[in-house]
């Protein structure tokens, strides 16, 4: 492994192991779920264990944390790497709309039109911010 890769792999592999232990342990099964609209039906993806998805969004978010962290670190940056200021207000704009999106995601699971625009309106802020900063 070239010496750029170095310290993208290891995190790569622990995301790929434990994406591979989640598929072969609690596979997602569809789940037909009736709508308040005559004559419709909907079908989700479903796990049984909701444990496999609290750890991959907590490894997730560790890296927010941790890109965050970076970021708060190299605020005073020399005026040579100036776009660490703008790197640093995008991850701060991902980690603060993650954790809405999170917490109104688990409040919201019996509604499935905002089950699917909670997520998706987050994904267009945090696109936005990040291009625009």
């Amino acid at each position: 492994i070239n010496a750029e890769y170095g310290g993208i792999a290891p995190a790569l592999l622990i995301e790929i192991i434990l994406l591979v232990v989640w598929t072969v342990v609690d596979p997602l099964s569809p789940l037909t779920v009736d709508t308040d609209f005559v004559l419709e039906k909907n079908i989700v993806c479903h796990s049984n264990y909701n444990a496999f998805i609290g750890v991959f969004v907590t490894y997730m978010c560790i890296f927010v944390i941790f890109g965050a962290f970076l970021a708060y670190r190299t605020r005073q940056a020399t005026e040579l790497f100036l776009e660490s200021q703008s790197i640093g207000l995008s991850m701060y704009v991902t980690l603060f709309v993650g954790f809405v999106i999170i917490s109104l995601s688990l409040i919201v699971q019996n509604s499935l039109i905002a089950s699917i625009m909670i997520p998706t309106y987050g994904i267009l802020i945090i696109i936005t911010s990040c291009l625009l900063y």
